[in-house]
């Protein structure tokens, strides 16, 4: 499900004297590291971005069920005083229903963004995101397709322009035998209803256990697209 997706967002999470690792796709099963915790929660998280000193604190809320509510970003960004806020509205079974994000960055132009999923199953098939604009509602379009295996294979993306809408990126994904993702091509239209391939990023893994562990569910709330 991404697209410009879903929050063009990354987040560099220092971790401290981490000896567990966080799962951001099932309820996390334990961890060190990374601010503060509430049990085995994440709550609070550091940003740091060395190259403009930028520091954000990054506070995390979950239900009952441990599953994600609340992502919000304080802090600055290239210098600027910013405040991003995603709330996750779920369904009774704990997927999903829409997210709603505000950005102190764009409140001149944007008030609102609204993360609509749609599911096949237990998977998402699509999700629509609705601009609540100065000049009117945009609305954009990221839908998936996934492996044997359950993960995501390819993501596409959808632009909409009052109306008018276009095919404006593809992105393809590869996993290792382990589930992890070991290729990213990126797909760009070629302007003759095709793509051409932009770019591809390759991962490469050594026998450590990993600090944080992205899952499907990362996508949605993380932004793995940017």
């Amino acid at each position: 499900m991404l697209k410009k997706i879903v929050f063009p967002l990354f987040i560099v999470v220092t971790l401290v004297s981490c000896q567990k690792e966080i799962d951001w796709n099932l309820p996390p099963g334990g961890g060190t590291g990374g601010g503060s915790t509430n049990g085995d929660l994440l709550v609070q998280a550091l940003e740091i971005t060395p190259a403009t000193n930028d520091t954000n604190t990054i506070t995390f809320q979950w239900d009952a069920n441990k599953k994600l509510t609340l992502y919000k970003s304080s802090g600055k960004v290239n210098g600027i005083n910013t405040q991003i806020v995603h709330t996750i509205n779920r369904l009774s079974d704990g997927k999903i229903k829409n997210i709603i994000s505000k950005s102190s960055a764009t409140a001149g132009a944007i008030d609102s963004v609204v993360y609509t999923f749609y599911y096949t199953g237990a998977q998402v098939s699509y999700v629509i995101d609705t601009q609540y604009t100065l000049v009117g509602q945009l609305r954009d379009s990221i839908s998936f397709l996934y492996n044997a295996q359950g993960k995501v294979s390819q993501k596409d993306s959808y632009l909409d322009f009052f109306g008018t809408s276009s095919h404006s990126l593809r992105e393809r994904y590869q996993y290792d035998a382990s589930g992890n993702l070991t290729t990213d091509s990126v797909f760009i239209p070629d302007g003759l209803g095709g793509f051409d391939l932009g770019s591809v990023a390759t991962s490469t893994y050594t026998t450590h256990k990993n600090a944080v562990v992205l899952g499907e569910e990362s996508y949605v709330v993380l932004g793995a697209s940017n």
